[in-house]
């Protein structure tokens, strides 16, 4: 969704663009070296990396849109995944976030295959094309905005539109009790605001060339957005086997809204070791715990 199209409705909390003045990236990398110089040398890596890969950067303030699945608006209350604004507390944050403790259909959950209903065929059509991306450190996790317009069609009959991608560390949904490394989330919207999730679990293995620039261009900083130096391939991003797993559930971060549709791929992709350590350089803990599935049905599509 283009950010000059005011002719359909948007969710704004994805994409707040207040600008910081522009220091410029050598200046920026260099400070950002002296305020970390006593952490972990990987941090030296991504920076370095950052300033050497030609990424076009710029600071906005406000909260940008969260970890992935929803907004912390300027001036909401701040929660995170540690201490007392940790999601065993969320729902005492704010009224706004009550669903996060009373709600019947939360998400994740483990995702019991054994138990699930069996279709085939293939209910997801990725019309996905190569997008410039406008990646941004929201202080929840890594997120990539979308700039161009792409959709998904689930059976046949209802479409999504692509807003963004983020990522979590470990996933936050298991599969079978399975715990994979981390899980990629792709949020879609439709016409009627609607909210489907596309959670792609990520194993270790070989380098992922198609998410190489974006992670080459992670801000290292709250609330700092690069521009990759290529375009996305996001369709490459989608596994082969279309096995999906779909549950109702929620947001998986405040206000942890409920109505979401789950597209969980049964498949996962690879990242090569240094690119997950990269990631958890950053975040290496920002996935709430499994929730109560409360006798909900799971589909699984193959």
């Amino acid at each position: 969704m283009n950010d000059e199209d005011h002719s359909r409705w948007r969710p704004v909390y994805f994409r707040s663009h207040f600008l910081f003045p522009y220091f410029g990236t050598f200046a920026k990398s260099f400070f950002l070296l002296m305020k970390i110089r006593h952490m972990k040398s990987g941090i030296y890596a991504v920076v370095i990396l950052a300033f050497i890969s030609g990424c076009t950067g710029h600071d906005k303030t406000g909260r940008e849109g969260h970890s992935g699945d929803q907004a912390t608006l300027g001036g909401a209350p701040h929660w995170s995944y540690d201490g007392e604004e940790s999601p065993e507390h969320w729902a005492e944050l704010s009224p706004d976030f009550i669903a996060c403790a009373e709600g019947h259909f939360q998400s994740p959950i483990d995702l019991e295959t054994y138990e699930a209903r069996k279709y085939h065929g293939d209910i997801l059509e990725f019309h996905y094309h190569a997008s410039p991306i406008d990646v941004v450190n929201n202080g929840h996790t890594i997120m990539a905005n979308i700039e161009e317009r792409n959709h998904l069609l689930v059976n046949d009959e209802q479409s999504y539109e692509l807003l963004q991608v983020h990522f979590h560390a470990p996933a936050e949904h298991q599969i079978d009790g399975i715990v994979y490394p981390m899980e990629m989330h792709m949020v879609h919207v439709n016409e009627e605001s609607e909210y489907a999730v596309v959670g792609i679990f990520i194993k270790e293995g070989a380098e992922n060339a198609i998410l190489k620039d974006l992670w080459e261009c992670m801000p290292t900083e709250y609330y700092q957005h690069n521009h990759g130096k290529e375009s996305c391939d996001l369709r490459a991003l989608i596994p082969e086997n279309h096995a999906v797993i779909h549950y109702t559930g929620s947001l998986t971060t405040p206000p942890c809204s409920e109505g979401v549709e789950w597209y969980v791929m049964e498949t996962p992709i690879e990242l090569s070791k240094k690119q997950v350590m990269d990631f958890k350089v950053l975040y290496d803990h920002n996935a709430r715990p499994i929730q109560d599935p409360e006798g909900r049905v799971v589909e699984e599509f193959n």
